[in-house]
């Protein structure tokens, strides 16, 4: 092996060793159809790749939300994606889904609720609900806000 190529290597594990938080690995039982169908670019927690509003489809993630919720309810993540998928499915619900896991301090429901309150196509715009989510958001450690 190269010097460089030595030299490389110290740098990468001694990166990874100092700045990663080791947590208990993930299965594949860990990834629930929720995550799958409905994880949001959005959210640093989730555990699946990234799926955007337009790409969702819509209905069978709503369903597998609702089942992944009423099976684990006190997972914030999955508390937030059901509340996206009720608002992507035009049910208003979704808010307050949403506002379960935004009181429990979830950054990704905060800044959702922001987003939902912020933008002029809402029913309920109201810029100081969103200054609040987003403020909270941000008090949260959110660097994007």
């Amino acid at each position: 092996m190269s010097k460089f190529a030595k030299f490389a290597l110290s740098a990468l594990l001694s990166f990874v060793f100092t700045n990663t938080v080791i947590a208990a690995p993930l299965t594949a039982k860990d990834v629930t159809e929720c995550d799958r169908l409905a994880a949001d670019p959005e959210d640093q927690n989730r555990i699946a790749l990234a799926v955007f509003t337009k790409e969702m489809s819509a209905i069978a993630a709503l369903k597998a939300c609702q089942s992944a919720y009423e099976n684990d309810p006190t997972n914030l993540r999955l508390i937030h994606q059901y509340g996206r998928t009720l608002l992507v499915n035009d049910r208003m619900e979704g808010l307050e889904i949403l506002t379960l896991s935004a009181e429990k301090e979830y950054v990704a429901s905060q800044k959702a609720l922001g987003h939902f309150f912020y933008t002029e196509s809402s029913p309920q715009r109201d810029y100081e609900k969103s200054f609040h989510w987003f403020q909270r958001a941000a008090n949260n450690g959110d660097q994007i806000v």
